[in-house]
């Protein structure tokens, strides 16, 4: 088949092949494609270099070229390639997005932000494939650094872009950040250009940039706003777009800079301003302004024995079990592991039996570890992530002790905010279900959450205590603004009162509630102002597009609100569809164990009065009471699935992936790792190497829980 001369070059030129410089060697694409297309990768990239060796300006060889090293990972030649692409025509969208690929593969993610957007300035015929696969790749990669609002940009050109296909990397880098409960809401929204300027002369100025932006021009309108911005220092639509090209930039210090100088211009609304000032703190690599000194302490120790003796003999001190000391320390293979390792308690344990009452439960002030003498070092003492407000009493215990002598020697680091103020409990085991630890871990942080808050330490508060600045005029910025970026993660609406304290002790007020008046507020919304929705202002259809738009970024008050008032109402004809959704997403908020097993009984006995599929109530049974170590009642929900659904393939194909992930069974059907015998629980979780512990237990721990019983009573599929 001839190649038509009126098609568009592959070269990226724009020009059609009759009228391109490629015209003389295109004669050779078809069979270059052919080897493609069967998978002959080498052959077509040995063909390639042959053409170009006969025809030197062969632009179209370049550009498959390009992409065919990048699929095969071929760094070095992309980078040799790229450069050849941009000698010979320096304006090729798609020698720039080569270029953009390889500095991305090296890590250079700002500097392939600024080719791949020099791409999209000279995409005038509309942006290639290789140009969004490209922008796909990068997002994962500024989300990997961290830098998550300009991940989110370039993800959402691949997944705007009309007729592109390959979104999966673009939808990976996404939906990883959205649901996460660790991450700021607001880092899950790019920033919009809902200011505009008063005067006209600016006001047109500023539109003509605008219209840039949106068109992907991103280098000619941030051109556009520094011409502005060095006439109107102060004006704020100007900053907020040149923000946002600064996103676009992968330019995470210029983007805190620049909210930074938003945060004091003293016309805007103070809220807005905090608003401002909290996300510059949380956009600034490593966030120094909101992370607290800490340090690691380390002792030479004469006599070893005698000092493991006297911390194995303290009433308030845990020792760290052997599969947990394993964890700990360096991890370095060339590094010899700890002795023996501990954790320093606030109060005396106790003998206990079972879990301690919440006011009585201890918390961890730091851990230790116990190393051996070596050819290189003597034995030592290590403790880790010591936190300025417990520095002096765990040094002072320490120091009590016959095997400590000396100052030691001290490694000084930082700790974000929100670690340093999450209590971390022993471990302690003890009889009781890991539902059980999991709540009470919960309650003891809620109850140490805020005075621990008001004893942290933060430069954003010229490096004094919160808590003594409360009633300091000079500070009532930075105080809300700390409080919006408290409040900013989903992870403190699992007791709501743990804010209603904090915003007392700030002497912050709450935000008012949002009353919803038409659709597009409800997509337009930012993410962090979601919870602010109230739920009975929205009608019945807009309930459901809050209630998916809130799973989507995993917003516990919205998902709980909107669910349970859909459960209340009557749905008509769409009853049956939207119900059991409800149903699973109020369970899914739902920390208390029993009350969720009675909501998932509750909806199954819905669905089968009402002819609706049960199935994923039992699926998310099953997956919950495995969770909690509940053997018993996984085999009797695994049974109950097995008679009800076991002709439906579909069924039995999200319980075997299930089974899979959990690492219960293998691909195949047989089982991974049969139960052993009954275990006590672990409260507490395993401290790593430079930190406290993190807390107990979680189904994305290392180790999985151990079902009680006496033998293997688990059916998986493929047994008899």
């Amino acid at each position: 088949m001839s190649v038509d001369q009126y098609s568009v070059c592959p070269c990226g030129s724009g020009k059609k092949i009759k009228f391109c410089k490629c015209k003389d060697s295109i004669h050779e694409m078809e069979r270059v494609l052919k080897m493609m297309s069967g998978g002959q990768m080498v052959a077509a990239l040995d063909r390639l270099n042959q053409v170009l060796e006969e025809h030197p300006d062969a632009a179209w060889c370049l550009a498959i070229r390009g992409r065919l090293l990048l699929e095969l990972k071929e760094d070095e030649a992309l980078a040799e390639n790229a450069e050849r692409f941009i000698r010979l025509q320096p304006s090729n969208p798609l020698a720039l997005t080569q270029q953009a690929a390889y500095r991305g593969v090296r890590g250079e993610t700002q500097a392939a932000a600024e080719s791949l957007l020099q791409a999209l300035s000279e995409s005038s015929s509309g942006v290639d494939t290789f140009v969004l696969d490209v922008a796909s790749v990068l997002s994962l990669s500024f989300a990997q650094a961290g830098n998550l609002l300009s991940s989110r940009c370039f993800a959402g050109l691949a997944l705007t872009a009309q007729g592109y296909e390959n979104q999966r990397l673009a939808s990976m880098a996404i939906e990883q950040v959205n649901r996460s409960r660790e991450i700021s809401n607001m880092l899950k929204d790019v920033p919009t250009l809902e200011v505009k300027p008063k005067t006209p002369a600016v006001r047109e100025r500023y539109d003509e940039a605008s219209v840039l932006l949106r068109a992907n021009q991103i280098l000619l309108a941030e051109s556009k706003f520094e011409s502005l911005a060095r006439s109107n220092p102060q004006e704020e639509g100007v900053l907020r777009g040149l923000l946002v090209c600064a996103i676009w930039r992968g330019d995470a210090p210029r983007q805190s800079q620049i909210l930074r100088k938003l945060s004091e211009i003293e016309t805007i609304d103070i809220e807005q301003r905090a608003r401002d000032l909290a996300l510059s703190v949380l956009l600034t690599p490593d966030q120094p302004q909101i992370s607290t000194p800490c340090a690691n302490y380390t002792w030479e120790i004469e006599d070893l024995d005698l000092l493991e003796q006297e911390l194995i003999a303290h009433a308030r001190v845990v020792q760290l079990p052997a599969e947990v000391l394993r964890m700990a320390g360096n991890s370095d293979d060339n590094d010899v592991p700890p002795r023996s390792g501990f954790q320093l308690l606030d109060r005396e344990l106790g003998d206990l039996d079972k879990l301690p009452e919440v006011e009585d439960a201890p918390m961890v002030l730091t851990n230790a570890l116990l190393f051996g003498k070596q050819t290189d070092r003597p034995a030592r003492l290590e403790l880790l992530t010591v936190c300025q407000s417990e520095r002096d009493e765990a040094i002072k215990f320490f120091t009590s002790l016959g095997g400590v002598t000396g100052e030691p020697q001290a490694t000084e680091e930082t700790i974000p905010l929100m670690s340093a103020a999450n209590a971390n409990m022993p471990i302690m085991r003890v009889s009781g279900t890991q539902a059980e630890a999991r709540k009470l871990q919960t309650q003891v942080a809620n109850r140490e959450f805020v005075g621990r808050v008001l004893a942290t330490p933060l430069p954003l508060f010229s490096d004094k205590p919160i808590g003594e600045t409360v009633d300091d005029d000079a500070f009532t910025l930075q105080r809300t603004a700390i409080a919006r970026v408290i409040e900013s993660y989903d992870v403190m609406y699992d007791d709501p009162s743990v804010l209603a304290r904090l915003r007392t002790e700030l002497k912050v007020p709450e935000l008012p509630a949002i009353a919803i008046t038409n659709d597009d507020q409800l997509y337009t919304l930012p993410v962090d102002t979601l919870y602010r929705v109230d739920a009975e202002s929205v009608s019945k259809q807009q309930l459901f597009i809050l209630l998916d738009r809130a799973r989507n970024f995993h917003c516990t008050p919205v998902i709980r609100a909107t669910a349970q008032r859909l459960l209340a109402i009557d749905l008509g004809e769409d009853e049956a569809q939207i119900k059991p959704h409800a149903y699973l997403s109020l369970v899914d908020v739902t920390s208390d164990e029993t009350k969720a097993m009675e909501l998932l009984e509750e909806a199954k006995t819905w669905a089968k009065a009402n002819n609706v599929s049960y199935a994923p109530m039992l699926l998310n049974e099953c997956l919950r009471r495995i969770q909690a170590g509940d053997s018993n009642g996984f085999q009797a929900t695994l049974q109950e699935i097995i008679r009800d659904f076991s002709d439906d393939a579909a069924v039995m194909g999200q319980l075997q992936q299930m089974l899979v992930e959990l690492g219960i069974i293998n691909p195949d059907g047989s089982p991974r790792n049969a139960p052993g015998p009954a275990a006590p629980m672990n409260v507490g979780s395993e401290p790593p190497a430079a930190a406290g512990g993190a807390g107990i237990w979680t189904p994305d721990s290392p180790t999985p829980p151990q079902p009680s019983g006496d033998g293997s009573k688990l059916w998986v599929p493929g047994n008899e």
